[in-house]
């Protein structure tokens, strides 16, 4: 693993700290809910059941206006129905703070986030090495821009199934990938079949990468590995015995008490949350306007979706995202070699095209992207983070799109691949500013940013131009550190100042 990563790491828990510490008890999403399912567990030995009453809308506005001040939320248990695995994971957390003031105990549980999150960040970096054997520049940029994602660190600071949910979406990818690098050994049907089991008790929103991983497994071992299809099947037989075996109690236990048709207990949510915003209501935002709010909830929407970030941060963070646009075409044109692996532990060939994995991990946020347009066809919920158990696939495309950037321009022209390559930098930079500019008063920003991007252009794409060996991982430092800076500042300028 490139030391850069482990700097990454200890840099995204230091401000994930800050958000923790600074964002009052209740004021991310569905906190309280999370919360009183924990405490359930811990106190009690049971599962809650999604009962009548759990949501109050008029409650829950009144308690948002006043940012939860004094709140009294035993009450608010709407998220009875999730999964249980992660707040079964942090009932011990709960119980060994149980002497503390709860301030300091939703510290403790928003700690245990926070830890999740650091492993996503070290999964996101091993990931992008599978790709990309070899390019320790890109497993740089994948770590640090998972880490440094405004909206991932702020919810990595909650108290919320999120974190394990994006953790377990980012094993499954890693599992799938590491299976089309080096060929599934003979275990994989059990550890699919238990991620795949995981992630059924842990958060619905996982689900939908269960068809993208299950088809590169067979497309891995029936027209890669020339296995028979009565072997396949019996593999898949056997993927399905060991989910059943970790998931199937839960859903034989809300069967019991929600019905066998309602196995997930979304009928009974639907019934429970009466005044939740619905797609057709005559009150629901425009088209325009909840797409234009899931965009911009990617990079960071803070509280209960209340509070936005700067305008010219989104600019920043478009300007970004139209780099990654630009070098996704390359990165499929030449895709990572994985015969550029220096160790004799990287990947061996794939068995098939090298732009496979990459398929599967644009297929993993396609399938996302799909089932959040679905959920939304019935309930406005305009939140990004829905995507993020693919995460760590979202990262890893953009480090090796931004990577790619310098195969845009002819070869005959080195000076324009140099620059490419040097964009990278030149917007994070940016992003860093631009996140800032509240910071420092009356400065220009646009001016500041403008002056910082094209030294960044100048300096970054001379070293490119000379072709130093150290030229690949100073542009990715430079990146991450601009990235990891937009971040804190956005804690500063942004989370701290809303909850004053």
């Amino acid at each position: 693993m490139p030391v850069g990563v482990h700097l990454v790491a200890a840099a995204f828990i230091l401000i994930a700290a800050g958000y923790a510490v600074s964002v009052p008890a209740w004021n991310n999403p569905d906190e309280p809910a999370h919360f009183n399912y924990v405490r359930e567990i811990a106190e009690h030995g049971t599962l809650p059941i999604l009962r009548q009453g759990a949501w109050d809308a008029e409650l829950l506005e009144r308690l948002k206006a006043s940012k939860f001040r004094d709140a009294d939320v035993d009450s608010i248990t709407y998220e009875a129905h999730q999964p249980p695995l992660y707040y079964a994971l942090a009932a011990p957390v709960y119980l060994a703070s149980s002497a503390l003031p709860p301030s300091q105990r939703i510290l403790a549980l928003r700690g245990v986030s926070v830890a999740l999150g650091t492993a996503l960040v070290y999964m996101t970096a091993r990931l992008a090495l599978l790709v990309a054997p070899g390019r320790p520049d890109v497993a740089l940029i994948a770590a640090g821009f998972v880490a440094f994602l405004p909206m991932h660190t702020y919810m990595a600071a909650a108290v919320n199934n999120d974190a394990l949910s994006n953790l377990i979406g980012a094993a499954i990818l890693l599992a799938v990938v590491t299976g089309l690098r080096r060929g599934f050994a003979w275990h994989a049907p059990i550890l699919l079949g238990g991620l795949i089991g995981l992630a059924l008790i842990t958060k619905t929103t996982t689900y939908a990468l269960f068809p993208v991983a299950l088809a590169a497994f067979v497309y891995q071992r029936r027209w890669l590995a020339r296995r028979p299809w009565p072997t396949v099947c019996r593999e898949l037989t056997f993927v399905a015995g060991i989910t059943l075996l970790v998931s199937g109690w839960w859903f034989a236990r809300n069967g019991a008490i929600y019905g066998w048709d309602d196995l997930l207990a979304m009928r009974r949510h639907d019934e429970v949350v009466v005044g939740q915003l619905r797609s057709a209501d005559p009150a629901a935002p425009a088209l325009e306007a909840r797409l234009r709010t899931t965009y911009e909830s990617f990079w960071g929407i803070f509280g209960w979706m209340g509070i936005p970030l700067q305008e010219q941060a989104y600019a920043a963070y478009t300007a970004l995202a139209l780099l990654v646009v630009l070098g996704a075409p390359a990165l499929m044109a030449h895709p990572p070699d994985p015969s550029d692996a220096p160790s004799r532990r990287a990947p061996a060939p794939d068995q098939g095209s090298s732009r496979v994995p990459l398929i599967v991990l644009f297929g993993a946020v396609l399938a996302m992207a799909v089932a959040l347009a679905a959920y939304n066809r019935e309930f406005v919920q305009s939140q990004a983070r829905y995507l993020f158990p693919s995460l760590a696939g979202i990262g890893s495309l953009v480090a090796l799109a931004v990577t790619s950037l310098g195969q845009v321009a002819p070869r005959r022209w080195p000076i324009a691949a140099a620059l490419m390559a040097s964009a990278p930098a030149a917007a994070a930079g940016l992003v860093a500013i631009a996140a800032s500019s509240p910071l420092r008063g009356g400065i220009p920003w646009g001016l500041l940013a403008t002056a910082t991007s094209l030294a960044i252009v100048f300096a970054v794409g001379i070293t490119e131009a000379r072709r130093f060996p150290w030229a690949r991982m100073a542009g990715s430092a430079i990146s991450v550190a601009g990235l990891a800076w937009a971040d804190f500042a956005l804690l500063l300028s942004v989370a701290i100042p809303a909850f004053r």
